[in-house]
């Protein structure tokens, strides 16, 4: 983390903010910083002190923690992952900075409170995670109202949008801009080729890389690993800062955890480096979620070649083919999720080509420059 002031130049300055900590969300900020900078902005990150080590990690970027109160306010801000504080930075600024723009990506927007309490009702969600989602809807009011552009994930998202959330906000421009990354794949300098990755030895695993809750499918997920516990060529790995020792107490899982088919990192945050290391080990990835708008998910396990298995549901059916992964109807059973992933390992490295080809063209931030370029532009 970096305590001097951001200099006055000459280019316009755009800050990514992230007032509340989520170590998945890291990589897409510095993906956005990539692309505030490739447009001529003098860009830095704003966040809470916990991303130190993933700053620590990338001494290439301006990172700043929110109590470096030196930070001059920006032409851009840019809000990442939607915090209670946020009004206090927003309005700080504004006070700095009259012409300010904010733009906030907003992941999964209000559905209407009728989608809300049938996905509580049908149990597709915990009580839990449908009362931070009501929560979420209360305190992004105020943030929606001093923002001119939210950018959507996906078109079922921006969709969405639009019928629930744009007549509360009629100020405000909503677009639809994918969740971008930089190339952590480490791919050889200008190779553009989808054959970066493609069914390296390693890749093993049919894996869980998510958080563990219910709208994730993870209560599935373990279902399925059980029905594959007798299969002693089917290698599992879960990696979570969910706290799942509850949840893996049952004596086949335990089995499966002591003969090493069952791999388990869970109940703190992950590095980077360990969550690119388990989507480098994936022949798999499980995305079969309940409800999606878009996940990160989805765009790193194909930055990574490893093929999905998803819903028929939300955002998914925008970006998972039938060359990239497996789409499989909401209620489908275990039996059903087999079929996929023997169709997946059947067609390692055909699928695993074609999902690292998906990621240049839809993810990769480069491949969105022109259409960042349009946005900045109003």
């Amino acid at each position: 983390m970096q305590d001097e002031k951001i200099e006055i130049s000459a280019s316009p300055n755009a800050l990514i903010m992230s007032a509340k900590f989520a170590p998945g969300h890291f990589s897409h900020m510095l993906a956005f910083y990539r692309l505030f900078e490739a447009s001529g902005f003098h860009a830095a990150l704003y966040v809470r002190d916990a991303y130190q080590s993933f700053a620590d990690d990338a001494p290439e970027y301006r990172c700043f923690t929110l109590n470096a109160s030196e930070v001059r306010a920006p032409d851009i801000l840019l809000i990442y992952n939607l915090s209670m504080t946020d009004m206090k930075y927003i309005r700080r600024f504004r006070r700095e900075n009259p012409s300010m723009r904010v733009w906030f990506v907003y992941h999964e927007p209000w559905a209407g409170f009728r989608a809300w309490a049938a996905h509580l009702l049908r149990g597709r969600e915990s009580l839990t995670e449908s009362v931070k989602a009501l929560g979420r809807y209360v305190f992004v009011q105020p943030v929606m109202r001093r923002t001119e552009t939210v950018l959507l994930p996906s078109e079922e998202a921006l969709s969405c949008y639009r019928v629930h959330c744009a007549g509360f906000h009629p100020q405000t421009r909503a677009r639809m801009f994918p969740l971008v990354f930089t190339d952590e794949a480490q791919a050889p300098p200008n190779n553009e080729s989808a054959e970066m990755r493609v069914a390296p030895p390693e890749r093993k695993y049919f894996s869980f890389i998510a958080t563990a809750i219910r709208n994730h499918g993870f209560d599935l997920f373990l279902d399925y690993v059980r029905y594959k516990a007798a299969d002693p060529d089917a290698l599992f790995r879960i990696d979570t800062r969910s706290d799942i020792r509850r949840a893996l107490r049952d004596d086949v899982l335990q089995t499966l955890i002591r003969e090493k088919r069952l791999l388990v990192c869970q109940g703190r945050p992950l590095s980077n480096a360990e969550i690119n290391a388990a989507y480098a080990s994936s022949a798999c990835v499980w995305l079969f979620y309940r409800r999606s708008f878009q996940s990160g998910v989805l765009c790193k396990a194909m930055m990574f070649g490893a093929p999905v298995i998803a819903s028929d549901t939300g955002s998914f059916r925008e970006f998972v083919t039938d060359n990239n992964g497996v789409l499989l109807p909401v209620g489908a059973g275990n039996a059903d999720i087999d079929r996929a992933y023997q169709t997946i390992k059947a067609r390692q490295r055909e699928m695993s080509g074609a999902a690292r080809e998906t990621w240049l063209r839809r993810f990769d931030y480069r491949a969105q420059l022109d259409a960042f370029q349009e946005i900045i532009r109003g």
